[in-house]
């Protein structure tokens, strides 16, 4: 009798054979060097797993491909090659076929090669039959490069979620990172501030000096924000002449005042128009576990027009969004 598994790879169906028929060793052997042939040509890096990860066996392939030497790779815990954020999705998926709470999974990855670089794959794992049941439980794990993918894909979500002109976060991406933003806060429960940033008269800097001269004021503004922040903050053109920040992390006093100063660097920097100084109305509202991107947006808009009917240059806090 002889067992097999079928498994999915990018190339499609495989038919992994691994025993023979008992009564016969002979077959058992053969099919042993026919896996052991197939493991060694096939394109795709392969490795072979104990339960908890630790590499049994590598083909050349998979040194390759990672940078690696085949003595290297073996008795190294696949975990430890894979870049930290993904380490554990890693482990845990490989876990599941071990288990037999999946039969196969897929999933992509980033891995780390011998030199340092940061590699993008493709990993689909199932479980290896083993020579009777007294055989340790192994698991097969084939790796396909994918970078050029994740690069083109990163690309595209650049172009989606950022703003053309500034590079800046669009709306879309905006709306992203406010729900992330609202997510942490009820799992943490630190506070969040949103400000929203409408540059005064604007209209007129455009009619005046043509909109080539409004658009280098609005690149200003966008690099001035972004100097001035944090790199966890996010900062976004939300449209036309409008701006937003998303401040992690802030308390409604610190959210005021840096609110407060970045009025005063606007106005200080003349943002590429020294002809004529800039203002701009600020409304800030605060994020909370009750917070949605929607309500908190609409709270600091309320805040930022409160300011700006009566003639612009201030903040304004709307409160708990």
């Amino acid at each position: 009798m002889r067992a097999s598994r079928r498994t999915t790879t990018s190339a499609g169906p495989t038919l992994i054979t691994a025993i023979g028929d008992p009564a016969r060793p002979d077959a058992a052997d053969a099919d042993r060097s026919r896996f052991g042939a197939l493991f060694d040509l096939s394109p795709l890096g392969t490795l072979v797993l104990s339960p908890d990860g630790v590499i049994a066996a590598a083909s050349a392939a998979a040194a390759e491909l990672l940078g690696r030497s085949r003595a290297e790779l073996v008795g190294s815990r696949t975990a430890d090659l894979a870049f930290a954020d993904d380490a554990g999705q890693v482990l845990g998926q490989l876990r599941r076929v071990a288990t037999g709470a999946a039969p196969t999974v897929r999933l992509e990855a980033r891995l780390v090669r011998g030199d340092g670089t940061v590699l993008w794959t493709q990993l689909d794992a199932c479980l290896l039959p083993g020579d009777g049941d007294a055989a340790p439980l192994q698991v097969l794990a084939q790796l396909q490069d994918i970078s050029a993918r994740a690069e083109r894909q990163a690309e595209l979500e650049q172009v989606a979620n950022h703003d053309a002109l500034t590079g800046l976060l669009n709306r879309r991406g905006l709306l992203e990172e406010l729900d992330l933003g609202v997510a942490r806060i009820r799992r943490y429960g630190r506070p969040g501030a949103l400000l929203v940033i409408d540059l005064d008269h604007f209209k007129a800097v455009n009619d005046e000096l043509g909109h080539q001269a409004g658009d280098v004021a609005l690149i200003a503004v966008g690099a001035l924000l972004v100097g001035r922040l944090r790199e966890t903050d996010a900062v976004a053109r939300h449209g036309g002449d409008e701006f937003a920040v998303i401040l992690p992390e802030t308390t409604q006093h610190q959210a005021t005042q840096i609110a407060e100063d970045l009025l005063a660097r606007i106005a200080r920097a003349r943002v590429g128009l020294p002809e004529r100084p800039i203002t701009a109305s600020i409304g800030v509202a605060m994020l909370g576990r009750d917070s949605t991107s929607v309500s908190a947006l609409a709270a600091a808009d309320a805040a930022m027009y409160d300011v700006k009917r009566p003639g612009g240059d201030g903040v304004r806090v709307a409160g708990a969004a």
